[in-house]
């Protein structure tokens, strides 16, 4: 999904209208996917910031496509971990 950022650390993640690439539902190897509460269980859902060329890889390529990035960050070892440092998987 694509969200709207006004964040100049973000400007080379931004599309031209100005929005971000999130991929929400990474997997967390080394963390729980879920904790209790007295309320109940809480499940946990990532939101990893994507990189212009994996946002448009992703766009372009739909559901396979993401796939492929999901199988990409966990071999990559970054899984749900967001870094404005960190190498394209594409």
């Amino acid at each position: 999904m694509d969200i709207f950022a006004d964040l100049d650390a973000l400007a080379p993640m931004k599309t031209e209208n100005g929005t971000v690439g999130i991929f929400l539902g990474q997997d967390m190897p080394d963390r729980p996917s879920h904790f209790s509460t007295p309320a109940g269980d809480i499940l946990v859902i990532t939101a990893k910031l994507l990189l212009l060329a994996e946002l448009e890889y992703g766009m372009q390529n739909g559901p396979a496509g993401y796939k492929v990035l999901r199988q990409r960050f966990a071999d990559s070892g970054t899984h749900h971990v967001s870094s404005l440092s960190r190498e394209s998987v594409v």
